[in-house]
């Protein structure tokens, strides 16, 4: 499998504008988010504005009024689980 890169300097910048230099680093941030150069952040929500796990099945998320604090959630695809004990977020 091969890893994202970003282009070399001399193809960065294809005409010199402010454009194409924030193009060029918001590319580069992404593939350092996506290559695991960098922390990945997460989305903190509330137990309240959780969004619909079947919508987001794999995907982990910061639950930040869980009971005992701020918690890791993911979802099974049809509900939000505690990553610490694989229970409901509640």
């Amino acid at each position: 499998m091969s890893r994202l890169a970003s282009p070399p300097p001399e193809e960065r910048v294809l005409d010199g504008s402010r454009f194409s230099t924030a193009w060029w680093r918001f590319v580069s941030r992404v593939t350092a988010l996506l290559s695991g150069r960098e922390p990945l952040p997460l989305v903190a929500f509330t137990v309240a504005t959780l969004p619909d796990a079947s919508k987001w099945p794999r995907c982990v998320v910061i639950v930040t009024d869980e009971v005992g604090g701020h918690t890791l959630a993911v979802s099974d695809g049809t509900n939000w689980l505690r990553v610490s004990d694989g229970t409901g977020v509640s």
